[in-house]
Parts: C-alpha cells; sequence; structure tokens
C-alpha cells in the first residue's frame, strides 16, 4: 500500500497523501480528507469506472488540477480508501479473535454478538470500497492481488478463535473468509433493500450463525417451531420461462440459425467475463467484441446494445435458477439434502454469478432491465421466506434478518469470493456454506 514519500523540495511535484510532510500542512490535510470523502460518495452513487477526477474535484469544490495536487488519478485514491479499510477492519478482527477466551454457553453467545455489532460496524463503513473492489482490481494494476493479500490478512486475525473452537485446520481459512464476508453483505442487502431491519437485529442473527457454527457441541440458542406458517412459493416470472421458439432468444434482434449460433454464443461468453471484470458501466460493445474476437458490427447485428445482449444473458441465468429452485425439496430435513442442492447451487453460481450479481446491484433500477429483476428477486425471495420458515430455528430467529443472511450466503458471498476475488475455490467454499447456512443459519442437526 502506500507510504509517505520522501520530502525533497526540488523533486516533489505531488503533495503526498500520507504523513506529517512538510509539503502538506493543516490546510492540505483538510484538503486530501474532503477529496476522499467527495469520491466514496461519488463511487457510491456513480460506481467506479463512470466517476471522473474532475466530477471528484467538483464534488469536493475543487478543480481537477488540484485534486491532481494529492492523487495521481483515482485509483490512488482507491488505494487509499483500501488503506483504511485494512486498518480498521483487521484491527476490529483482531478484538473479534479473543473470543479464544470464551467457551461455548450464554456468556460467549453475549460477548460474539457484541464483537460482530463492531465488526459489522466498520465492514458497513466501508461498504462501497468492498463492493467495488473486485472491479478496480481489474482496472488498477496497483492494486492487483490486494483483495486476496487483504482477506488473507483477516483470515489470520480470526484464526485464534476458530482454533480454540476446534475448527479443522482445511476448513478455518475458507470459514473466516465466509464469516467476514457474510456479515458485510448481510449489512449491504439490509441497507440497499431492507431499511425496516434494525442493524441490531441483524447482528443478532449474524452471531448465532457463528455462534452455532463454531461451537456445534455447545448448547445452541433455543430453537423454534419450523414448518408452520410456510409462505408459498411463487410462480416462475415469465422471464424466466423457456421460449417455446428456442431461435428466438429474449434480447437478440434476428432469429438465431445454426449457421450464426457459434458467434453467438462466443459473443455471449466474452460478454459474461466482461461483465465479471468490469461490471456493466464499466463494459462497452467495443470491448465485448474485442474479447470475443469479432467487429463491434458484428455484435450490433444480434443486438441493438448493450443492455440488450445483457437481457439475453439475464433471461439465461433467471431460467437455469428457476429450474434449480423448482428442483429444491419442500424444507432441507437433512443437512445431506441441503449439501446436494448447494452443490449444484454452486456450479449456477459459477457460471452465471456476473449476471445475477449486475442484476441485483447494477441494473435493478433501470427503467427497462429493472422490473424484470425485480420479478426475479420477488420471486426468488419467497423461495428464501419457505426455506427460513420450514427450518428447525424458525420461530427463535428474526425471520427477515434470516432471509438476508440466506440471501447472502446463496448470492453475494460464494460469487465474489469463489468467482471474482477466487479468494478460495468453489469446493473450499461449499464445506464451510453448509456449516454457516444449514447448520448456523437453519439449524440443521
Amino acid at each position: 500500500m502506500l507510504r509517505p514519500a520522501p520530502h525533497d523540495s526540488a523533486t516533489v511535484v505531488r503533495r503526498p497523501p500520507y504523513g506529517a510532510n512538510p509539503a502538506l500542512g493543516r490546510h492540505g490535510l483538510r484538503a486530501r480528507q474532503e477529496i476522499l470523502d467527495a469520491a466514496r460518495g461519488l463511487f457510491t452513487e456513480l460506481g467506479y469506472h463512470a466517476t471522473k477526477m474532475e466530477s471528484i474535484g467538483e464534488a469536493a469544490g475543487r478543480s481537477a488540477a488540484a485534486v491532481y495536487q494529492y492523487f495521481e488519478g483515482k485509483g490512488q485514491i482507491f488505494e487509499v480508501l483500501v488503506d483504511e479499510l485494512t486498518i480498521e477492519v483487521l484491527a476490529a478482527a483482531r478484538r473479534l479473535a479473543a473470543m479464544e477466551r470464551v467457551r461455548p454457553g450464554p456468556a460467549a453467545l453475549s460477548e460474539l454478538q457484541a464483537r460482530v455489532a463492531e465488526l459489522s460496524t466498520v465492514l458497513t463503513r466501508h461498504s462501497t470500497t468492498f463492493a467495488l473492489w473486485p472491479v478496480v482490481e481489474e482496472s488498477e494494476e496497483r492494486l492487483r492481488g490486494s483483495a486476496r493479500r487483504f482477506m488473507a490478512s483477516f483470515a489470520a486475525a480470526l484464526g485464534p478463535a476458530l482454533v480454540a473452537a476446534g475448527v479443522p485446520a482445511q476448513q478455518r481459512r475458507a470459514l473466516a473468509v465466509a464469516i467476514g464476508a457474510m456479515i458485510q453483505s448481510s449489512h449491504s442487502t439490509r441497507i440497499a433493500r431492507t431499511t425496516q431491519l434494525t442493524a441490531h437485529t441483524l447482528d443478532e442473527v449474524l452471531a448465532r450463525v457463528v455462534y452455532s457454527t463454531i461451537f456445534p457441541a455447545g448448547n445452541p440458542p433455543e430453537r423454534g417451531h419450523g414448518g408452520r406458517d410456510v409462505p408459498v412459493r411463487l410462480p416462475r416470472p415469465a422471464g424466466a420461462r423457456v421460449s417455446p421458439l428456442p431461435e428466438a432468444m429474449p434480447g437478440v434482434r434476428r432469429r438465431v440459425t445454426e449457421r450464426s449460433r457459434g458467434t453467438l454464443e462466443r459473443i455471449l461468453s466474452a460478454a459474461t467475463d466482461a461483465f465479471r471484470r468490469n461490471g456493466f458501466a464499466g463494459t462497452s460493445i467495443n470491448d465485448i467484441a474485442a474479447a470475443a474476437g469479432v467487429s463491434h458490427a458484428s455484435v450490433y447485428t444480434y443486438w441493438p446494445d448493450r443492455g440488450a445482449l445483457f437481457a439475453t444473458l439475464a433471461h439465461r441465468a433467471a431460467v437455469t435458477v428457476g429450474d434449480h429452485i423448482e428442483q429444491a425439496p419442500c424444507a432441507f430435513e437433512s443437512v445431506e439434502d441441503g449439501r446436494v442442492w448447494l452443490g449444484r447451487w454452486a456450479e449456477l453460481i459459477a457460471e452465471h454469478g456476473a449476471v445475477l450479481h449486475i442484476w441485483t446491484h447494477e441494473v435493478v433500477r433501470d427503467s427497462r432491465l429493472g422490473t424484470f429483476a425485480r420479478e426475479m428477486q420477488e420471486y426468488v425471495g419467497a423461495f428464501l421466506d419457505s426455506v427460513v420458515c420450514s427450518a428447525p430455528t424458525a420461530g427463535s430467529v428474526d425471520r427477515g434478518a434470516a432471509r438476508v443472511v440466506l440471501w447472502s450466503l446463496l448470492t453475494d458471498v460464494p460469487y465474489r469470493h469463489c468467482s471474482q476475488l477466487r479468494v478460495v475455490s468453489h469446493e473450499e467454499f461449499l464445506d464451510v456454506q453448509a456449516m454457516l447456512l444449514l447448520r448456523g443459519l437453519l439449524g440443521h442437526r
């Protein structure tokens, strides 16, 4: 990460962002912080690629030239945000790891709730940086590998607690990564979609999930009475059904022939990879054409614009999700049932995770793509409700909070850390996902 550069009035042009350097007085420190705050706000609102240095300067009440006095570009600004995140999150993780002095029981659960709440506060404060980190890594050479290094440090910070709880050595890294990601992703989902859910209520459920996962032999929190008032699953949205004419794909402007199918599939594959690396806002038709090895005119032969191309990918992902949800048992009556279903779900995320992530985070409010995205969210949400209400813990945990955690463990967490960042493999993650979801959240033994 960044370090203060030695001051030499004859050679230093840009004011270094860190340190009590003589070139950066009180006014400079305040200006630097205002620039960082402005950039964080624009990154949250517009995303990384759509934010320009000129816009950051304007939001901070300065010219772009003034911003360049402190930062050589937005990549360096983001690097400073990563530095701040790293310092604060690792400190909170080490305090949580003091759980090594606590044994299973009510005192452990109470202590864990307090420390999870502290960690979630810090993670939430840096939610924008977490959300954009994988995309920025792809475009900024200086940040390549930074997320993986951070997660390795986070896993090491939580290590003592997992050792004391008796977690097998081969599971500790993946479990630590999953716990941190679950807490961060759950609170991001709460803020974006369920504002009526309080942070305190969500933290209580998160703490119970972690407790029941790392202390399986201890006294678990009180179990509820699963199976009562289970919601009815919604019918699959029309857009998620298989087209009666396979050659007429949603979003495609012309019928697909056997001769053209190879080119079309190559473009769709390239688009999926481009969206994974750069997000929706950071991907252009020219990017997709170059990755597919075709001219941009060839892409426009099939789709009028990027949104229509994404609609084709979204339809495919929705059909696959619908098929898998309809194959799920009414209630996961055993851990083994759940593991089998989760194993197939992991394959789904590996193939369609980029599209699903963009769909639920970037384009859900888009005037053209958002309606179908919201229909699918409602459809998947009804399925999650049925799982939560059929679980042994139903009635003992807040239903809304449990649904948020379940959503995170099924979607955001495996996608970010198995596909975008590749911190752990799908195989490593599947074991700890089953522990957190089936044993920790749903209460299956």
